[in-house]
């Protein structure tokens, strides 16, 4: 098992075929050149079995891939990790045509609400990636009366899809582990 390392995150890979540093890379720029994810959430149902939901959402990125997702607490997506922080999605472009070599990432992991007075970092990746919002909100104090919070994303697996430079179904699987 190959593995990479850095100052916050140590990423772990299921295939020797590849380094983790060439791993990282396709997730780093599949995450770069997207900016739409899909993510599912648990929904406790009263007396009943947990189900899914699932939601599109804009994000933001750091360093150590961690996502950032910015979302009214009133949706079922924020209402759901208020009870279950358990969190999937994916990214992906979805104008790949269908007969050509795809490429893709699912994470797994776990997210957090960021506190509003806490967001600066998330706020400022997000104005970066998404300049427009500067325009309701640059400041924590401004974020506050969007009436929308950051959730931070922590992925803990993410298995990378990527038949341009991988083959054809070829996944490979990703183990992160973060440092305090």
């Amino acid at each position: 098992m190959a593995d990479r390392e850095t100052q916050y995150m140590n990423l772990e890979i299921d295939n020797e075929n590849y380094s983790a540093m060439q791993i990282e890379g396709r997730i780093r720029e599949l995450v770069e050149e997207n900016e739409l994810c899909s993510l599912a959430t648990v929904q406790e149902n009263n007396n009943r079995d947990p189900s899914a939901h699932i939601a599109t959402a804009w994000y933001a990125y750091d360093d150590e891939l961690r996502l950032y997702v910015l979302t009214p607490p009133d949706t079922d997506h924020a209402k759901n990790l208020e009870e279950n922080d358990s969190i999937a999605l994916t990214i992906f472009d979805s104008h790949q045509d269908w007969s050509a070599k795809k490429k893709g990432l699912q994470v797994f992991g776990t997210a957090e609400k960021i506190p509003d007075e806490d967001a600066e970092e998330a706020l400022e990746l997000y104005n970066q990636r998404f300049p427009g919002l500067e325009e309701h909100a640059s400041t924590t104090e401004e974020l506050q009366d969007l009436d929308s919070s950051f959730y931070v994303i922590t992925p803990e697996r993410i298995k990378l899809f990527d038949e341009p430079a991988f083959g054809n179904e070829t996944w490979i699987t990703a183990e992160l582990y973060y440092r305090d």
